[in-house]
């Protein structure tokens, strides 16, 4: 019995940690591929997949943004968040103009 009640104890601590992500984490060598001026809007959506937004302004150009999350933790351990988001513009033609990463 006491064998049964620590096993179902570890089970309830181990299913207590979750990890949930959402969107797609770009890494520096995907963002390094990121050219201004020859990446195209077609190439970084199959790259990163859709954005979560995008707005086009008077001028013809676009900004579109990537947001990826990650929250790890759980009832019995501290909860640690990171988070990548990237903003670019694009031109009329939807070619990369430029590109801004941030991290926490």
């Amino acid at each position: 019995m006491k064998q049964l009640l620590s096993a179902l104890l570890a089970l309830c601590l181990i299913g207590c940690s979750t990890t949930t992500e959402r969107g797609t984490y770009a890494s520096s060598q995907q963002i390094e591929a990121l050219k201004p001026g020859e990446t195209t809007f077609a190439e970084v959506e199959a790259l990163l997949g859709p954005p979560i937004s995008r707005a086009l302004d008077t001028t013809g150009k676009s900004t579109a943004t990537w947001h990826y999350v990650k929250v790890t933790g759980g009832a019995f351990q501290k909860m640690e968040h990171s988070q990548q988001m990237i903003s670019m513009v694009f031109t009329e033609a939807n070619i990369l103009e430029k590109h801004i990463v941030s991290e926490q």
